[in-house]
């Protein structure tokens, strides 16, 4: 059983199931052994055990990854930590940037934060995950950057998946700052009304 805790993860996770190694004891034991994204996947199984909380780098995960591990946590939780988080946000995106460098001028995002957003089963707030960590990608990359959510919050890092998609009112609310571009990010499933931002979108490349 002790031999367990010097091999991989991937590999002592089922020698330790085999030799019935309590999954608390297991998961506090082999932690050094873990890699980040180990530790990040993990993160709410050893939550649920109760007494086992992985130490978590945040400083390192990958802008949507940090996305969906704040998103994944109590709104009461984000608000505490708010200040932490959002620097973290902040330094990922500039990381990211590094890698792809682009520079923009004055840039408006349309955000959907309606119900459908929240994802499947499967991928879990992905959808609503994608367009936070673009918020952030795109403010850390624009001279001028606004955010025009479908349920304006003050705070994003508290966005929370809820209500109808109203992409339509937010065009409206982007085009009036005047931007250089509009970036819409969305599921796709505007109800509210129906095509609403399609309609803006024509009225103001035809009319204005």
């Amino acid at each position: 059983q002790e031999a367990v805790y010097d091999l991989p993860y991937t590999v002592a996770e089922g020698l330790a199931a085999q030799h019935k190694i309590p999954r608390e004891k297991f998961l506090a034991r082999i932690e050094k052994q873990m890699t980040l994204g180990e530790k990040f996947r993990l993160q709410k199984t050893a939550e649920k055990t109760g007494n086992v909380k992985l130490e978590l780098d945040i400083s390192q995960i990958d802008l949507t990854r940090l996305a969906l591990y704040i998103l994944s946590q109590p709104v009461k939780v984000r608000r505490e930590r708010y200040e932490k988080l959002h620097k973290a946000m902040t330094e990922s995106a500039v990381r990211a940037l590094r890698r792809v460098p682009m520079t923009l001028g004055k840039v408006a995002a349309v955000l959907d934060a309606s119900y459908s957003m929240s994802g499947s089963t499967e991928k879990k707030q992905r959808p609503l995950g994608v367009a936070l960590a673009a918020s952030y990608l795109l403010g850390a990359a624009s001279q001028a950057y606004r955010a025009f959510w479908t349920h304006p919050i003050k705070h994003e890092l508290l966005v929370q998946a809820q209500g109808q998609t109203p992409l339509g009112e937010r065009l409206l609310d982007a085009l009036s700052w005047q931007p250089d571009l509009v970036v819409i990010i969305s599921d796709g499933f505007e109800n509210d009304p129906p095509l609403g931002a399609a309609e803006v979108a024509r009225v103001y490349r035809q009319k204005l």
